[in-house]
């Protein structure tokens, strides 16, 4: 996290998931950080061009940013995914970036039980 953090690749996230999932135990995804994986999220042209918009961009961002994850799952910034598997990220502000993952919310906490002292 902070002004300098790099975008998270999306099926990392989701491979946690599914472990959880498989394991049995809550997953709680707090953020995408300042990057916002449009495939994750996708929206109609029209609503991604009005997020990029109103992003509220944080004073280290003069304008948003983009780079994409490639079929050899490295880094490259300022490109755009030409087809799948690369994934394109926008530096458009955590706010804006949100924390679905796939078009879901996982807040699940762990169940809180009472402590007995003896």
């Amino acid at each position: 996290s902070g002004p300098g953090a790099r975008p998270v690749h999306p099926d990392w996230v989701r491979q946690i998931r599914d472990d959880f999932v498989a394991a049995g135990v809550p997953f709680f995804f707090k953020q995408w950080g300042a990057w916002w994986p449009q495939e994750c999220n996708p929206l109609p042209q029209q609503r991604f061009a009005e997020r990029l918009r109103t992003a509220r961009i944080t004073p280290s961002i003069e304008k948003p940013q983009r780079g994409c994850w490639g079929a050899d799952d490295k880094w490259h910034p300022g490109k755009i995914a030409g087809a799948l598997p690369a994934y394109t990220s926008w530096k458009i502000g955590k706010e804006a970036a949100g924390r679905l993952l796939d078009g879901v919310e996982y807040s699940q906490f762990p169940e809180v039980t009472a402590c007995q002292v003896p």
